[in-house]
């Protein structure tokens, strides 16, 4: 389409556009005539049905004050008398719920036939719908009766028992519009033709104008033809003969232009060898530069996203495609940023909003991953030696090793080697805070000491793994029936404790309780020798028995001490 438009002359182009311009005015608004038109039908049909839905209503009141409304055959008689007037091909009268309650459900064509009889007497709002019968056009229009304390002099609550503003009933109406449309079709089709005859005669009266017009043209466009079709453009420029000027109109100052540019044509074909020679030899830096620099990218242990300020793709390292897990056969140079996200989504935890808002985090971010992984997005805006904007870069950095050896050392040093418990040194910083939040809040913070009766006997006589396996079973079934606000940890050899935040000592005895009750069920044996496991319990309450740490794991030592002594233990 383009190349045949721009193989045609200057003078049918002027032809072909202001006809079009002509056919964009005349067409429209002969189809606005003619929509307009066919609304003006609709509204007419709309006004008729009105018309003939308050003549029903008039003549049936008249039928009411005469006393024979209440008569089926004389009602049916008046409606097929008025629906045989022009234009109409079905009227009924419908009974509302309350007349039909009222005075009897009436003849069955005075029941709702369909849904619209249904709605209007329901919403007591008239409906108008265009609809085809057998290719036919026609107009339903349901128009309800409303009941009112003054229709037309007659109250109609007098007779009904119903509200007023609400229908008793309507005038289905159906009109036949097939004249109305083949009057309209008849006159479309002289109006087209019209139309038709009239875009012939101004076809070619434009036709003629062009004509006068671009005939100057011609010879201008001969010659740039010519200058366009030779190969030695610097030889045929030094021998092309000036072209002569007609006048100082338009097309004349447009001669005298171009016998200027063929002047400094040579001039320019000399400094242009010159500017290519060059531009050959920057070109061919830039590539070497340009491989050189995507060979570093390659090798880089950091994702390159470079993007354009367009938002498009302009180069991805290898790396991005292994932290993203992107297969290497997918290509993104050229889409757009935003299909980035959907590459990534499956990695953000099944997080769509994360993925969707990936690019637009700050300049450094770190993303945690579904695979268990850490990665640093680190953003920086890209400036040319204008300091104006020309895309952004984004790099990514597994970090996730990195990471974990200090998580893990933390783990190591908080965590009890044999149990997987908290240590003692995360006990003391645990009791430590609860204490000082406690006396804030003027809190109670419950200490349950407990140590394993008999171990250095377990120990001594079947050996350090028995005892291990006593320490292990005691934790487990514990730390099971540790609750969100409990903290259990083993201190020391035999000794474990639970911290308990937020506690009075009936919280603390409870579980003293539950720590028996558990262990009660506990036994092994080692040589065929079968052993129930013990345990001898303290507690302390903060701040009744002490107000620091120190205090407190004396008081619940104290009591273990003294149980022990005293043989009050799980036992």
């Amino acid at each position: 389409m383009k190349s045949w438009w721009n193989s045609l002359g200057i003078q049918l182009k002027l032809q072909i556009i202001i006809q079009l311009v002509l056919i964009a005015v005349l067409i429209p608004t002969q189809l606005w005539i003619e929509r307009h038109f066919r609304e003006e039908i609709l509204m007419a049909a709309e006004s008729r049905a009105r018309i003939t839905a308050d003549g029903v209503i008039n003549g049936m009141n008249m039928l009411m004050l005469n006393g024979i409304i209440g008569n089926p055959e004389s009602r049916a008689l008046y409606i097929s008398k008025m629906g045989v007037s022009e234009g109409i091909k079905e009227l009924r009268v419908i009974r509302s719920e309350q007349v039909q309650q009222q005075f009897g459900p009436g003849l069955p064509q005075e029941q709702p036939m369909d849904e619209i009889d249904r709605r209007v007497m329901a919403n007591a709002k008239a409906e108008f719908h265009r609809i085809y019968d057998k290719d036919v056009p026609e107009l339903r229009a349901v128009v309800p009766f409303l009941v009112s304390t003054n229709f037309r002099g007659t109250n109609c609550l007098d007779c009904h028992d119903a509200q007023a503003g609400t229908a008793n009933g309507a005038a289905s109406i159906t009109l036949d519009l097939k004249a109305d449309y083949e009057n309209l079709d008849r006159t479309s089709a002289l109006l087209w033709s019209g139309q038709a005859v009239l875009q012939l005669i101004l076809f070619l009266l434009i036709g003629r104008f062009t004509h006068s017009i671009t005939r100057p043209l011609e010879n201008l466009q001969t010659t740039m033809s010519a200058l366009q079709k030779e190969e030695d453009l610097a030889r045929y420029v030094g021998t092309m003969q000036p072209l002569k000027v007609a006048g100082a109109d338009e097309i004349g100052q447009l001669s005298s232009t171009f016998n200027r540019m063929v002047k400094t044509l040579q001039q320019q074909m000399v400094s242009l060898r010159i500017s290519e020679e060059m531009q050959q030899r920057y070109l061919t830096l830039e590539r070497e530069e340009q491989a050189r620099l995507l060979a570093l990218l390659a090798v880089m242990n950091v994702g390159v996203l470079f993007v354009s300020k367009e938002n498009k793709i302009l180069h991805v390292n290898p790396t991005f495609f292994s932290i993203w897990r992107i297969s290497s056969k997918t290509i993104l140079e050229g889409r757009d940023v935003t299909d980035i996200p959907g590459y990534l989504s499956h990695l953000l935890a099944n997080d769509k909003s994360s993925a969707q808002h990936l690019l637009e985090m700050p300049e450094t971010t770190d993303l945690y991953l579904a695979d268990k992984r850490v990665v640093v997005q680190t953003c920086y805006v890209v400036r040319d030696v204008e300091a104006q904007v020309v895309g952004h870069l984004w790099l990514y950095e597994d970090v996730t090793h990195a990471r974990r050896t200090p998580e893990r050392l933390l783990h190591l040093a908080e965590s009890d080697a044999l149990t997987g418990l908290c240590n003692r040194y995360r006990f003391t910083s645990e009791l430590e805070r609860s204490l000082m939040e406690a006396g804030r809040n003027r809190t109670k913070v419950a200490l349950v000491s407990f140590g394993i009766d008999d171990l250095s006997y377990i120990n001594d006589t079947f050996g350090p793994a028995a005892g291990d396996r006593v320490l292990t079973g005691v934790a487990d079934i514990v730390d099971k029936k540790t609750r969100s606000n409990e903290l259990f940890c083993r201190l020391r050899g035999d000794e474990f404790a639970v911290l308990i935040r937020n506690a009075t000592e009936k919280d603390a005895k409870g579980l003293a309780q539950r720590i028996k009750d558990d262990l009660s069920r506990l036994d092994f044996e080692f040589g065929g020798e079968k052993f129930k496991v013990t345990a001898s319990i303290g507690l302390a309450i903060f701040p009744d028995h002490g107000k620091s740490e120190k205090e407190l794991i004396t008081h619940a030592d104290a009591e273990i001490s003294l149980s022990r002594r005293s043989g009050n233990n799980s036992q």
